[in-house]
């Protein structure tokens, strides 16, 4: 009986033990949770100085919560958030490292601009900060940001360069990326982005998603574009695409080299106009050239392993030939090229074409294969034309020959 006794006596007393250990962990977790999102709410208020305006920041259970953020630049809005919301990691005060479990960003709008003089114009003025020189600090903080999220975003870009300045507005932004940190560490971040954009220069509607690390460069991004279609400087559609598909892919840090595979372009619409002179018309007029790197500097490649082009239209429009400008319209092009670097470099580029032309006095059916390089312009092509159908514009009498030719130059 006395040893049944003290086998309960025994249980209780370790039934207490466990629960004040379990009060003691809730209330220590309950002051660190509460330190830490104090902790960040000063520094945050810091951070953000006399360019930045609140309605309310408010301190939730384990969470942040800022309404009303208006950014403002040379006295005026430069954006603006609806409301941010941040989740701090409370375990991060133990390190040397502020470590923020979640960012989410609702509604938020930025106006970034390009200068005449190519300058970017970022819409915040962040303050300068004191630095503190104490012998405890050998590192600077890390800021670990696990996940970020944006909701309904949207950005007003101007570029001031053109003669016409172009504008481009981007809206119902989402986003989400993942594992970033500042300073920037060798690790990859996911992200996860799509977009409406729109503007004087080109809109579509953009969805990509993939690694990328932000300090080598080193990236792994599927893109798809649908929609697509860039004007002219008179609004006129130069380049028009009902989607664009490719993958985005840089390998090494030191290797400039940024490499689209398996890019694919359905039911494009090109148009190509040629003035009196014979030049070329641009879709952008008046762009100051970047200035041009150093020795020491490397050149950005963009390497286009493979390119499709599936169900195209070509609108040729000749003005030195004739006024108004002489039409020419090959529909159905079915193209393959690869191995294309920009700049151009000294390499072989292969590529195929096929369509139906149809003009005004003629019709027919062509296939072009070849090899070129870009840069030096040496090029091997393989022509054929097919069931010519020619048209005499003063007699109006037609002619049809059903004969292939094959030219190899």
């Amino acid at each position: 009986m006395g040893y049944k006794n003290r086998t309960h006596k025994n249980r209780r007393r370790l039934f207490i033990l466990f629960f004040c250990l379990l009060a003691f962990l809730a209330i220590s977790v309950t002051f660190l949770i509460r330190f830490s999102t104090k902790y960040i709410k000063t520094e945050l208020e810091q951070a953000l100085g006399d360019n930045v305006k609140t309605e309310t920041v408010a301190i939730g259970w384990g969470s942040i919560h800022v309404k009303g953020l208006v950014f403002m630049k040379d006295g005026e809005i430069s954006g603006r958030i609806k409301q941010l919301s941040i989740r701090p990691d409370f375990f991060s005060l133990l390190k040397r490292s502020i470590s923020i479990s979640s960012l989410y960003f609702e509604e938020p709008y930025f106006k970034l601009q390009i200068k005449k003089d190519g300058q970017l114009v970022i819409p915040i003025s962040i303050p300068e900060s004191k630095k503190q020189t104490t012998p405890d600090t050998k590192e600077p903080t890390t800021v670990k940001l696990k996940k970020i999220y944006v909701k309904d975003g949207k950005i007003d870009f101007e570029d001031k360069r053109p003669v016409r300045p172009t504008i481009v507005q981007i809206t119902n932004l989402k986003g989400r990326l993942d594992n970033l940190s500042f300073p920037l560490k060798n690790n990859p971040s996911y992200l996860e982005i799509q977009a409406k954009v729109s503007g004087t220069l080109l809109s579509g509607f953009i969805k990509c998603k993939g690694h990328t690390n932000f300090k080598t460069g080193v990236s792994n991004v599927q893109f798809n574009v649908q929609g697509v279609n860039v004007l002219d400087e008179f609004d006129r559609s130069v380049v028009s695409a009902e989607g664009v598909s490719f993958h985005l892919s840089r390998e090494r840090e030191e290797d400039p080299r940024t490499l689209l595979s398996g890019v694919i372009i359905t039911r494009p619409h090109f148009r190509i106009e040629v003035d009196k002179k014979g030049e070329i018309a641009q879709p952008v007029a008046g762009v100051k050239p970047s200035q041009k790197p150093s020795k020491e500097q490397k050149h950005a490649v963009v390497a286009i392993k493979d390119l499709q082009i599936r169900q195209g239209t070509l609108l040729y429009l000749d003005g030195k030939v004739s006024q108004p400008a002489h039409s020419i319209k090959i529909d159905g092009i079915e193209s393959t090229v690869k191995d294309i670097d920009f700049p151009p470099e000294d390499k072989k580029t292969s590529y195929t074409l096929s369509g139906q032309t149809v003009g005004k006095n003629s019709r027919g059916a062509i296939a072009i294969s070849g090899i070129t390089n870009l840069k030096s312009k040496d090029t091997t092509a393989k022509i054929k034309l097919k069931d010519i159908d020619l048209r005499d514009p003063v007699l109006r009498t037609k002619v049809t020959w059903r004969f292939q030719m094959v030219f190899s130059p």
